[in-house]
Formats: structure tokens, C-alpha cells, sequence
């Protein structure tokens, strides 16, 4: 699958500040198809950006397809739900059930994915976004750049 540079880039920042909270605040209905939970996906992007558009737009949608009904993603952009800096507390917190920031909002917190950020480790947002995507993998810290 190719990744576009933006996305790739997107990726890169988000990977280790996206979040899943195991939250009570989920909103959730009983419908005739059983119930349905409602997940609040907060960011800081306009809801007119390409990234929210053509990726977490129809992420969305597909969550709520696959679970037929039964899981429904709530996309709240432009920080509305939490601010750009807080998003990652809030989804640790429970505030948001799912959250995506830039990585730069979390200087220092998240050592180890601050490795692509060094000098002449990487030379584009596709091989930062391979790092990250192999340090969650192997939780190694080993980092082949050759196979990126």
C-alpha cells in the first residue's frame, strides 16, 4: 500500500499520542440492532483538511460498517473536544475515547519516538513513519533504516 507524504507524515507524529481509553463516558444506545457505543475521536485539525477528509472521515465510516452498527466514531476536529496540547492527557483521562496530536505537543514524554527527530536519521516522512511503525512493532529499539 502506498502512503502519501502527508498521511505518512501524519502517521509519523501520531503513531505514539493516538489513544484508545477503556472509558464509561462512551455514549451508548440500546437500538433494535443491540447496542451501539459512540467513540469521541478528538483533533486539531479543520474538519475541511485533506487528512480529516479523506482518511479519518472514511475510517470512521468503515468502524461503524464493519461493527454493523454497533460502534460509531464521533469525529470532533478543530480541538472542539480537547486542545491540541492536551489531547493525549485527556484521552489517557477518559475526556475523549480516541485522540490524535502532534508528536511535538508531547516533547520529552515519549523519549524513544523522539529518535526520527534527530539529525540525519531519516531523509522523508515515509522513513520516520516506518521507524515509529517498527519501534511499536518490536519495542526493540533496534532500528534497521535499510528495510525503511
Amino acid at each position: 500500500m502506498k502512503v502519501r507524504t502527508p498521511l505518512g507524515i501524519l502517521l509519523a507524529a501520531s503513531i505514539a499520542m493516538t489513544g484508545c481509553s477503556n472509558n464509561d463516558q462512551s455514549v451508548s444506545t440500546s437500538t433494535d440492532t443491540g447496542e451501539v457505543t459512540t467513540l469521541r475521536f478528538s483533533h486539531f485539525m479543520t474538519a475541511t483538511d485533506n487528512i480529516n477528509t479523506e482518511a479519518l472521515e472514511p475510517w470512521a465510516k468503515k468502524i461503524e460498517a464493519d461493527s454493523k452498527g454497533r460502534l460509531k466514531v464521533e469525529i470532533y476536529p478543530s480541538a472542539t473536544l480537547s486542545k491540541p496540547g492536551a489531547t493525549y492527557d485527556a484521552t489517557a483521562k477518559g475526556s475523549v475515547d480516541i485522540g490524535m496530536q502532534a508528536q511535538g505537543y508531547t516533547a520529552g514524554r515519549f523519549p524513544l519516538t523522539q529518535i526520527v527527530e534527530l539529525p540525519g536519521i531519516t531523509n522523508t516522512a515515509q522513513q520516520q513513519s516506518c521507524i515509529l511503525h517498527k519501534l511499536y512493532d518490536e519495542c526493540s529499539g533496534i532500528i534497521n533504516l535499510d528495510s525503511c
